[in-house]
């Protein structure tokens, strides 16, 4: 039997990634690529419901948050499609920066197996994966060459986030800056970058709040813990 990265090709798992987040998705790639797991990235709702009733996976990853839709009625949506049509459950696991409750509770009413609330440390998200995909824990030191190489690409390309947060929060636009700063305060932690997840995660609570100046305040910060990370 042909191998793959150590394992015969009847061992090697198969992962969607449900994200349209690229820089959330390329993190979970990255964190496994030395691993016999073949991750395959959706980044659209109805996308992953046509992958996930029409193809074997031994694991979804599911985002709560995909634009204008969610990862929790994906989920249902999937769930419902098992019901009917007898086919074997599929392990689902939400990773969200979400931390309400109230999303929470839904996702696993839905029908998720889990919840992985970002920032993961990738050892952690490794061996969470591993278990619901049924594997034997993975090493516990990941290669992290690819994940340093997204940490810089990431700060590089922060400009533009950050700039567009900024502007939203000036224009009163608390839902646009809602939506930015979740999207980066759980990349940006798992990056390594705290103060930039931290002030991100700030403008988000304020900006579901309808805390115009708290978000202002934190969206300031947010350019502050950024100008630093570039020195």
């Amino acid at each position: 039997m042909k191998s793959v990265r150590g394992a015969t090709l009847d061992e090697v798992k198969r992962i969607l990634v449900v994200d349209d987040d690229r820089v959330a998705a390329a993190v979970v790639v990255a964190a496994v690529r030395d691993l016999p797991w073949t991750p395959f990235v959706c980044a659209d709702a109805e996308a992953a419901y046509r992958l996930a009733t029409t193809e074997r996976w031994d694991l979804v990853l599911m985002d709560l948050e995909l634009g204008e839709a969610s990862g929790a009625d994906v989920t249902r949506r999937l769930r419902d499609h098992e019901a009917s049509s007898g086919g074997a459950r599929t392990p689902v696991v939400a990773l969200t920066g979400h931390r309400d409750g109230d999303v929470l509770r839904d996702a696993l009413a839905a029908g998720c197996d889990g919840i992985l609330v970002k920032p993961v440390p990738v050892p952690l998200l490794r061996q969470a994966l591993a278990r619901f995909a049924r594997l034997a824990t993975p090493p516990p030191r990941p290669a992290l060459a690819s994940l340093d190489d997204l940490a810089v690409q990431f700060l590089k390309d922060l400009g533009v986030p950050v700039s567009a947060l900024r502007a939203a929060v000036l224009a009163g636009s608390l839902a646009e800056a809602r939506h930015i700063g979740h999207r980066l305060a759980g990349t940006a932690g798992t990056l390594g970058f705290a103060g930039i997840g931290d002030a991100a995660r700030r403008v988000e609570v304020a900006a579901s709040a309808g805390d115009l100046e708290g978000a202002r305040a934190a969206a300031d910060d947010l350019v502050a813990a950024h100008t630093r990370a570039l020195r």
